[in-house]
């Protein structure tokens, strides 16, 4: 098998590699602020997965490496609303690509994995109209703010969080 990196759609099996990667999502950043984050439960979390990836709005990406999957992503375009021509804010006015999930193991971060995944998935928003792409990343993680800015996004919102 090639050491090269495959970005491929998702494929019905794949619901337990996701689930993995999943928990080992969960387990970074539950270390690391437990406050906001946890590692889910297991338990179905496959199956979870399977029924999920079937969405046909979606786009559901795995990155692959000798064939294991090493990272995937979850991305949707919104499309515009119907009273576009009244909103204030480009990206609220036309379709925009909206990546939900994007996680790349801890082995395979910094060799280009992220990257390779993110630009597929914004070359399928193209292609569905998309003319802007938006993240929401945890205002404060090590690992999205510096790899977002390297792909050239740009903060341009601010949200707020408190346990009540």
């Amino acid at each position: 098998m090639s050491d090269e990196v495959i970005i491929r759609s998702v494929r019905p099996g794949d619901g337990a590699a996701l689930a993995d990667r999943w928990v080992e999502f969960g387990r970074y950043y539950a270390s690391r602020d437990p406050a906001r984050f946890r590692v889910p439960e297991v338990e179905g979390l496959a199956r979870w997965f399977g029924s999920r990836i079937d969405e046909p709005h979606d786009l559901w990406l795995v990155a692959e490496r000798s064939g294991v999957i090493v990272g995937f992503l979850e991305a949707r375009v919104w499309p515009a609303p119907d009273d576009a021509s009244r909103q204030l804010m480009r990206e609220l006015a036309e379709p925009s690509l909206h990546v939900t999930t994007l996680f790349v193991t801890e082995r395979e971060r910094g060799r280009g994995v992220g990257r390779s995944l993110m630009q597929a998935a914004e070359d399928w928003g193209r292609e569905h109209g998309a003319t802007s792409a938006a993240v929401i990343a945890i205002a404060d993680s090590p690992l999205a703010v510096p790899f977002y800015a390297g792909m050239e996004y740009q903060q341009n919102t601010i949200g707020f969080w408190k346990t009540i």
